[in-house]
């Protein structure tokens, strides 16, 4: 609420936005999650923060803040925590796969937002299949990592099969970039579309 009187427009990602577009009650969480991901403008990012910290939040890394900064200007993000509330507050988020830095494309996201009133007149969700692109993208990142979770795959499973997403729409704008990462990310959608038909579709993300 202290970021809609200071008339802040924020966006909605991963959990928050599918419990709206999947129809939970109340728009809520349509499962448990482990913190909030919320978009910024880069313009506001700067204020962001400081309201942030006025009302308690810190970084996790606030002895190393260098690194911290560092790693926020790489990927356009900083988490944020405040008791048991973390929040992934992001502006332009870039993901690394395939050896590769990929970045999302936040500022079309922006423009094909829709307002989510219920939460603020400054709340927005972004368009699903940008959201699609956005979880196909985190999942690779996190693939990687080795720190993927199976209800990420669901996550995208899910918007997939509400809003009949097809590869061809997703992957568009990933084309024209490595051929590594576009295989993975195919792999990716592929599994996704398929894992409400088989369970087996789920045996390679190990291996992808």
């Amino acid at each position: 609420r202290f970021l809609e009187s200071a008339q802040i427009p924020v966006m909605f990602l991963k959990g928050l936005a599918l419990g709206r577009m999947l129809e939970e009650p109340q728009g809520g969480p349509f499962r448990t999650m482990a913190d909030l991901d919320l978009l910024f403008k880069p313009a506001n990012i700067r204020e962001v923060r400081a309201i942030l910290r006025r009302e308690g939040f810190y970084t996790h890394a606030d002895t190393f803040r260098w690194h911290h900064e560092i790693s926020a200007k790489a990927f356009g993000r900083i988490n944020l925590l405040k008791a048991d509330l973390n929040v992934d507050v992001q502006w332009k988020p870039v993901f690394y796969f395939a050896d590769r830095f990929i970045e999302w494309d936040a500022e079309l996201s922006w423009k094909r937002a829709m307002r989510y009133p219920e939460f603020g007149d400054n709340v927005f969700i972004p368009h699903p299949e940008d959201l699609g692109r956005y979880l196909l993208l985190q999942i690779a990142h996190d693939q990687e990592a080795g720190s993927l979770r199976l209800r990420q795959c669901l996550d995208l499973a899910l918007l997939i099969q509400k809003f009949k997403l097809e590869s061809e729409g997703l992957l568009m704008p990933f084309k024209q970039g490595s051929k590594i990462q576009l295989s993975m990310l195919q792999k990716i959608f592929d599994c996704a579309q398929n894992c409400f038909l088989s369970a087996k579709s789920l045996d390679f993300l190990p291996a992808l």
